[in-house]
């Protein structure tokens, strides 16, 4: 389930943004053991608010808040 707004789901919306670029980059960096580039983008503009906006879209789509 997902909330739309102006015909676009904000699922959709988050897939289709920067902050879904840098979760991505982030996790492949995990995943290839890379620290360099996990301080890099923890230092990153775009990894500052992604906790609010990932919880922001749990609390949309779920009607509760992810803690």
């Amino acid at each position: 389930m997902s909330i739309n707004v102006c015909g676009v789901s904000r699922v959709d919306a988050f897939l289709r943004s920067d902050h879904n670029r840098c979760a991505s980059k982030l996790l492949a960096a995990y995943t290839d053991g890379d620290v360099e580039e996990i301080k890099r983008i923890a230092q990153s503009s775009g990894i500052s608010h992604l906790d609010h906006v990932v919880s922001d879209l749990c609390t949309s789509s779920y009607g509760t808040r992810v803690k």
